[in-house]
């Protein structure tokens, strides 16, 4: 996640250089689902949605759902340390929390 967030910023970058209108903009959704995933309060976030729509206007809750469905653990023998790791009970219970507020 953390190398989609670098790979966002370098895209916007290059779009604003472009001056095509709002062609930056094609990046934020995802730009921002990154930002949340990687957040070191993402508990925060996710337990109060007024604050997580303030601070991430264009994530697309359900997108960041499936994202978390999707996680899977860093298999063995892969040196990890640099990964951004999440267990997947913890991942069941970020999905429960938002399903839980109406997603």
């Amino acid at each position: 996640m953390a190398n989609i967030d670098i790979d966002c910023r370098e895209l916007c970058r290059f779009a604003i250089s472009t001056r095509v209108p709002g062609l930056n903009q094609c990046f934020a959704e995802l730009h921002e689902i990154a930002l949340l995933a990687t957040h070191p309060d993402l508990a925060k976030y996710i337990d109060n949605p007024e604050i997580r729509r303030r601070n991430f206007p264009r994530l697309s809750i359900e997108k960041f759902i499936q994202l978390l469905e999707k996680i899977v653990p860093v298999p063995a023998g892969v040196n990890s340390a640099n990964l951004f790791k999440y267990d997947k009970s913890l991942c069941k219970s970020l999905v429960k929390k938002l399903k839980s507020q109406g997603y």
